[in-house]
């Protein structure tokens, strides 16, 4: 995104700076939160990935307001205020998950045994659950999908 303020005026530079920045994010998303949900805690995949959703979704919400009062003008300098401020969102949440963030599998997230305190998930049945998921053969609930 920050690519394009250095970018002439014409369109198909700018369309193709776009385009790749949104492939390049979407492919993080795919590779980063979808499989750390099932890693985390798979057999509440599908209540994490609404809570996950919902508070992501906000800044779809909220940032229609924020870009017609950031652009009254509509200028090119306005504009490039707007894709630094995504960029930087983009950074700070990459950044934070590296620095904080975790896919072990939490203790809350599963059924523990009761004389040991352990999940009784182990690596071998979330192993199975991803390639079930990534297979297409069930959906993000570890639900089977019929075909």
């Amino acid at each position: 995104m920050v690519a394009i303020g250095f970018l002439d005026n014409s369109v198909f530079p700018a369309v193709f700076a776009i385009t790749l920045a949104q492939v390049l994010l979407e492919m993080s998303f795919i590779g980063g939160y979808i499989f750390s949900i099932f890693e985390m805690a798979p057999k509440f995949a599908g209540t994490l990935t609404a809570l996950m959703n919902t508070f992501g979704l906000l800044a779809g919400f909220l940032s229609p307001a924020l870009v017609s009062h950031l652009t009254p003008n509509g200028t090119r300098e306005e504009w490039l205020l707007i894709f630094y401020i995504s960029a930087g969102i983009c950074a700070f949440g990459g950044v934070f998950y590296l620095l904080f963030g975790s896919s072990e599998l939490q203790p809350w997230a599963g059924v523990a045994d009761t004389r040991s305190g352990t999940p009784v998930i182990d690596e071998r049945e979330l192993k199975l659950l991803k390639i079930k998921l990534i297979n297409g053969e069930s959906n993000i609930n570890g639900e089977v999908v019929k075909n």
